[in-house]
């Protein structure tokens, strides 16, 4: 029984408990609702500051405030308005321009919505007893501004500020028709500029001195380089100019004592002294000497050649009066090719008297050097050999070619405006290696690649003495087809200048082994393997 009376008190507990929450969720005390206002009932009814008017309609609310710019403009002008739109959202203009309510400082506490016709008192007459933001009137910023066409852009071609002219602005109790103005501007402020107009002051400062600088270099490069008479210039452009060359004499004049200063200090750190009875004796030696010299040695010998220039050198004041044998410039050129610091060093010891090394380069450029075939290489070889003159069996030669390791770089050509160090295997294997690398499936493209070996080819005579550095190809991996190409074109090119190769001679490199077996077809030995 005890047990009973139990589990029927409890189901009556929750019975009363149910019963309690319906009457709280069933019976809430409702409040009182809120009395929306329309959009016609905003508009009427509103107390409009001076010079401002209504022009609302049946979808929103405008007030705009319409001012004359001067006592001669007889056009009114909309300088500011207000309008409330049908979702009670505000915005406004200035000077054309519309505010971004974000941004302004001055209507930073303004609601996003308008509600009520104070709200919007408070608004309209709080728009109106704000000034304009007057920008940058200044005279020179505009005239910096007019060079660039009005408008100033970023380092990302985006507007940064613009010339204003729709309505004039008061600054300092002045009225200026246009001002420069930022993209950003707040337009409304309680002072006379706006932040971002203030720190964009400075920006606009360092252009205009940049731009100033850039004007007078013109001016003067124009002045200087001019070539009009001084007969047909007015009295202060004649002064003008006379000033501006005069300053570029002087300017002229510090520089070349400039160089002189630096020659002097280098002479006095480098330069050998010899006494004046020493060079006597010297000079006196030599031309006692002489007779022997050509006694001893034939005139058109090196050593003879060699002799008289350094006695003819001994006695010229200018040595820059002196004109080198083609024979003095050859051995020059060995010496300098074997070791260019060796020759650096014996010219400078002052032992003997030698040709600069930028006399010597106008020697070497005679022909353009360049990877590949090349005619004028050809003719080259020819006038070295003498192909036209020299019989028959003195134009079997011996085409040599080996592969030499170079330096990974690339190099600018500015004759032929191209980058030198890729891989350059001829017409033929270039293109077949491009088509090659094309067809593979691959899923990134592939890059050229930079040569680490030069294969050179040299042309030497089997009965004289000829040796011609020929063709050099750059080159990573070499293979016996690729060779088989190579080859074969240099040995048709050597035979139509006139020569006949009688040999071809490598080292025993597996791309060579193969290139020799492309060679072999049946029994027939085209070729042998020296050991």
């Amino acid at each position: 029984m005890a047990r009973k009376f139990r589990l029927g008190r409890s189901r009556k507990n929750a019975e009363r408990k149910s019963q309690q929450h319906k009457k709280s969720t069933c019976f809430v005390k409702k409040g009182r609702p809120t009395k929306k206002i329309g959009i016609q009932q905003l508009s009427t009814g509103i107390y409009l500051p001076p010079l401002w008017s209504n022009q609302s309609s049946m979808q929103f609310v405008h007030f705009c405030k319409i001012e004359h710019g001067s006592s001669n403009q007889t056009a009114a002008t909309v300088t500011k308005s207000v309008t409330i739109n049908e979702d009670l959202s505000w915005s406004v203009n200035v000077h054309g321009h519309k505010l971004i309510a974000g941004k302004c400082n001055a209507l930073c506490c303004v609601k996003d919505k308008i509600t009520t016709k104070a709200a919007l008192s408070r608004l309209v007459h709080q728009i109106d007893s704000l000034s304009v933001c007057s920008g940058n009137p200044d005279s020179h910023f505009l005239e910096l501004a007019d060079a660039r066409k009005g408008i100033f852009h970023s380092p990302s071609k985006n507007m940064v500020a613009f010339i204003d002219s729709f309505f004039p602005v008061m600054f300092e109790d002045e009225m200026y028709s246009r001002t420069l103005r930022c993209n950003e501007c707040e337009l409304l402020v309680t002072n006379n500029r706006c932040d971002t107009c203030k720190q964009y002051r400075c920006t606009l400062r360092a252009l205009h001195s940049q731009w100033l600088r850039q004007q007078k270099k013109t001016a003067n490069h124009a002045s200087i380089s001019s070539h009009t008479n001084f007969r047909y210039l007015k009295t202060p452009e004649r002064q003008q100019r006379i000033r501006r060359l005069r300053n570029e004499i002087v300017n002229k004049r510090k520089e070349v004592e400039r160089l002189k200063s630096y020659v002097n200090v280098a002479t006095e750190q480098h330069e050998i002294y010899i006494e004046e009875a020493l060079e006597k004796d010297i000079k006196q030696i030599m031309e006692e000497k002489s007779n022997e010299i050509r006694k001893t040695y034939q005139a058109d010998s090196f050593q003879c050649i060699f002799w008289n220039q350094q006695l003819e050198l001994l006695k010229l004041k200018d040595k820059r009066q002196i004109r080198w044998h083609p024979m003095i410039i050859r051995w020059c050129l060995s010496l300098k090719l074997l070791s260019s610091a060796s020759y650096h060093a014996l010219r400078s010891s002052n032992l003997v008297i030698l040709p600069s090394e930028r006399t010597l380069r106008d020697y070497t450029n005679i022909v353009k050097a360049k990877t590949g075939f090349s005619t004028g290489i050809d003719a080259q070889l020819c006038h070295e050999a003498n192909i036209d003159s020299i019989p028959d069996h003195e134009k079997y030669v011996c085409l040599v070619f080996d592969e030499v390791k170079i330096k990974e770089d690339l190099v600018f050509d500015k004759h032929s405006l191209e980058l030198v160090g890729f891989v350059q295997i001829g017409d033929i294997n270039t293109h077949l290696s491009k088509f090659e690398s094309c067809s593979m499936p691959q899923k990134t493209p592939v890059a050229p690649q930079l040569a680490t070996h030069m294969l050179s080819f040299m042309v030497s005579g089997i009965m004289t003495d000829l040796q011609f550095p020929y063709v050099s190809f750059p080159c990573s991996t070499i293979s016996g087809d690729q060779l088989y190409s190579m080859v074969w074109g240099c040995i048709r090119r050597l035979e139509t200048c006139g020569f006949k190769v009688l040999a071809v001679t490598c080292d025993g490199a597996s791309s060579n082994r193969t290139f020799m077996k492309l060679h072999q077809s049946g029994d027939n030995l085209t070729y042998k393997i020296c050991k």
